[in-house]
């Protein structure tokens, strides 16, 4: 799975790879299991730490790894204590569900 941003919209594919539609299923488990408040502080800090990486897709982060994860730590850590607590706990939450679909399948 991977993703480019064109403006302010994702660029999309006709269809996904099986692989693709696990993880698919997995995120929609997952966000099903949210609140909207937590949907929109995880996605609005997600986004704030991807923004730090200066990455535009998955290729770029993937490049240039170790430049990219030290601007997210660096990023992360400025979070308070409750983002930074929340962000593990949604990650863990999400690590689970990804972890039941590839179980399952």
């Amino acid at each position: 799975m991977s993703w480019q941003v064109i403006g302010p919209d994702f660029e999309t594919e006709q269809e996904l790879s099986p692989k693709s539609k696990r993880l698919n299923a997995a995120l929609s488990a997952w966000i099903d299991g949210l609140t909207r408040e937590q949907r929109a502080e995880f996605v609005d800090t997600l986004f704030s730490l991807v923004t730090a990486s200066g990455a535009k897709n998955l290729s770029e982060i993937s490049t240039a790894r170790f430049k990219n994860i030290n601007a997210v730590l660096k990023s992360f850590r400025e979070l308070d204590k409750s983002e930074r607590a929340m962000i593990l706990k949604i990650f863990a939450s999400l690590t689970g569900e990804i972890g039941k679909a590839y179980k399952s399948n």
